[in-house]
């Protein structure tokens, strides 16, 4: 292993700010792993295009982070769907607090359970783990790296941990993926089924008529939204009240089939995982890592 030596300027939660001469020296591999992790856990969620990331409570996310690194998973399913909504593109400022620090704390969780799953968590640097993280949040670590340093960073940590993370969310939620996978490969030669170049399915329910909606309309629909095996995630048909968003405003399967509906029509529609959340959903809720989801849409307007 190439041994580098880096600095980064602190005023956080551990230490006091510091001059440029007082930066704070990451010497040992296991203090480059633990802050390399809290980092790129933190831009995970920040460049999360899922929902708005970017307006969460920073102090409260790292509140939370440091609360449940831990093998107790955190009952946040109602705040975090309180704050994002049950398909995660609202924005409630009211569960503004709680929800960050719910976020943060299962983060935190399931950064304990991959890494406990290789047995490793318990050799984490928390207090390393904890700043990276907060650096992360604030995008204050790369820019306080050489470029030389951050490539070594990027080369030995940050790919190596992605892989190992790749293969532990594979290993615990593959069967998953397969599932969806055979029940899209089933369904396909199903009669009125059409299956788009991306791998999105769809049966035409009822015609509208009209145009298509564009990718700078805003819609406004019904929905009703369950997993392969029946389970209810999410209904505003259940609810009684329709919902309004931009086109581009929700998942790429929505985003795609929006487009080839006009109004008044009614379809269902088959998301493989790739373009609904994917390996990262909506954190606490029903919809598990690599789900296909399966929507009944009616167009209202646009």
């Amino acid at each position: 292993m190439k041994k580098i030596l880096y600095s980064i300027v602190v005023c956080g939660l551990f230490f006091s700010c510091t001059t440029e001469e007082e930066k704070l020296k990451l010497e040992s591999f296991e203090e480059k792993l633990a802050f390399t992790l809290g980092a790129s856990n933190a831009k995970e969620l920040i460049e999360n295009d899922n929902f708005e990331a970017t307006r969460l409570d920073k102090l409260e996310l790292i509140k939370g982070f440091k609360m449940n690194y831990s093998t107790l998973e955190p009952d946040c399913g109602k705040s975090i769907e309180g704050l994002l909504g049950s398909t995660g593109t609202d924005f409630d400022e009211s569960f503004l607090a709680e929800g960050s620090t719910c976020i943060g704390r299962y983060m935190s969780f399931s950064l304990f359970s991959k890494l406990d799953g290789f047995k490793k968590a318990s050799g984490i640097d928390t207090a390393m783990l904890y700043l990276g993280f907060e650096e992360g949040l604030y995008g204050r670590d790369t820019l306080l790296l050489s470029s030389a340093d951050q490539k070594v960073v990027d080369d030995e940590f940050s790919e190596g941990i992605q892989s190992i993370m790749e293969e532990e969310m594979e290993r615990q939620w593959g069967a998953m993926r397969k599932d969806g996978e055979d029940f899209l490969l089933q369904n396909r030669s199903k009669d009125g089924v059409i299956t788009t170049a991306s791998g999105l399915q769809y049966e035409v329910i009822k015609k509208g008529t009209g145009v298509s909606p564009t990718t700078s309309d805003e819609v406004t629909v019904h929905y009703h939204g369950t997993l392969i095996d029946g389970t209810v995630f999410d209904s505003s048909i259940d609810r009684g009240e329709t919902i309004s968003f931009p086109v581009l405003g929700v998942i790429k399967g929505w985003t795609e089939v929006l487009q080839l509906m006009s109004r008044g029509a009614e379809f269902r529609v088959y998301v493989p995982q790739e373009l609904a959340y994917g390996a990262y959903p909506q954190p606490g809720g029903v919809i598990k890592p690599y789900s296909m989801l399966i929507f009944d849409i009616q167009l209202i307007n646009f």
